[in-house]
């Protein structure tokens, strides 16, 4: 899928959303901030949002912390809802891909539910950590495939999300097999059974896909 097709879903989510939440909808951002405001963030670090929405959990992040926050989304729509929502202050959004982002840029990457569109994976996420400064962390939620699905189901959940396949929990280990990982299931935290959930964990993805970028 390319970005253009990853970009049309999300469009058509916000116009879909926004209005029944008031906006700022916050989907599954919740489920990255218990972890991702445990993390030290070093002072005057800037805080990445990769994957943003309309802005919910990178303002949120940018308050707990009390650090600037940079929200990127592929969704046009998207960004402009958030940075109405937002207004003015320590945090501003941009139309733009994880795998574009600067160099040793960030104290902090957030990834909920956006690594999965990743054409390349194992490349996103080495751009990722090569994205953080030294001591920083990545924490990553997602949708991971378990068992063995239904192939027709499968297929529709990839066009349905533009997705170029799920990927397995291995696959998002294996990406940077150097760095330490901790991995957390967050199914429980759903708050209710869905069919895909049948073989898909939601979000299990590791609030704490913790990632320590070495000095």
């Amino acid at each position: 899928m390319n970005r253009q097709q990853v970009a049309s879903v999300y469009d058509r989510l916000v116009a879909f959303e926004a209005p029944r939440h008031g906006g700022t909808y916050p989907v599954h951002k919740k489920l990255a901030l218990p972890v991702a405001e445990g993390v030290a963030v070093a002072p005057g670090a800037m805080i990445l949002d990769a994957g943003c929405g309309t802005g919910f959990g990178t303002s949120r992040l940018a308050q707990r912390l009390r650090r600037e926050a940079l929200g990127i989304s592929l969704s046009e729509p998207e960004v402009t809802q958030a940075r109405a929502a937002a207004g003015t202050g320590a945090v501003r959004f941009a139309v733009q891909s994880f795998d574009e982002v600067d160099a040793q840029a960030y104290g902090l990457i957030v990834a909920v539910e956006s690594l999965k569109h990743s054409a390349n994976l194992a490349r996103s996420i080495r751009h990722l950590i090569e994205a953080l400064q030294p001591g920083a962390s990545l924490v990553v939620v997602d949708d991971v495939l378990t068992g063995a699905p239904d192939p027709e189901r499968l297929q529709r959940l990839e066009a349905a999300w533009a997705l170029a396949c799920v990927y397995r929990e291995s696959d998002f280990i294996d990406a940077h097999p150097t760095i330490q990982c901790e991995i957390e299931d967050l199914t429980h935290w759903t708050r209710r059974e869905s069919l895909p959930r049948l073989w898909l964990r939601r979000a299990l993805l590791a609030a704490a896909y913790a990632v320590r970028h070495g000095v």
